[in-house]
């Protein structure tokens, strides 16, 4: 059997991993499919394999040691940290894991959407998105902007700009609306009111 292929930095990796590895493992066994003491190199792209798999999560690792160990250097994202209650960061995630999506791209998608929809009538918010080079999103100006659209019918076309239609739900979440907002499965395109109250 071959001796390990020594890397320098892999104690400092190891170190960062270790820890995280006992801090998520239920998933070890998935993530790290082959045994410990492999060889170095084998760790090392385990080690990667993990860090990815918790940023799908929407966890963020900041490793910094991989352009010391001859990885590729890749600039960043940058991260924001949000501090909230244990019962906010339960909630965020359950609501998260029933879009399929990681708790940061949600986060994200939200404060942008805000953002772009203050655009509308606040100047000082126009001024800086054109000093940092952010584009109008062309929904903005839609009044169904917003987590309607995680359920949309033509998301991805609007997105793009290519359709003014409005909220359309899909007929896969009707199951999950309450029912006194039924009537959205009604909608065509071109209202997101509710029907109006007789008598």
């Amino acid at each position: 059997m071959g001796h390990p292929v020594e890397v320098p930095g892999l104690n400092h990796l190891a170190a960062i991993v270790a820890p995280l590895c006992r801090q998520f493992s239920p998933v070890w066994a998935a993530i790290f499919p082959y045994p410990v003491d492999s060889s170095c190199r084998l760790l090392i792209t385990q080690a990667k394999f993990f860090m990815q798999n918790l940023h799908i999560h929407g966890y963020d690792v900041g490793v910094d040691s991989w352009e010391r160990m001859g990885a590729t250097s890749v600039q960043a994202d940058k991260v924001v940290n949000v501090r909230m209650s244990e019962s906010e960061h339960t909630l965020l995630k359950a609501y998260c894991a029933s879009l399929n999506r990681s708790m940061q791209d949600v986060l994200r998608d939200f404060a942008l959407m805000q953002i772009q929809k203050q655009r509308f009538c606040c100047r000082l918010v126009r001024s800086l998105m054109d000093e940092h080079g952010i584009e109008q999103d062309p929904r903005a100006r839609k009044p169904c902007f917003g987590y309607a659209c995680y359920y949309c019918r033509h998301a991805e076309s609007c997105a793009a700009g290519e359709t003014d239609l409005l909220y359309i739900p899909r007929q896969e979440i009707r199951e999950l609306v309450a029912e006194e907002s039924a009537y959205i499965f009604d909608f065509d395109g071109s209202s997101i009111e509710p029907p109006t109250q007789m008598g």
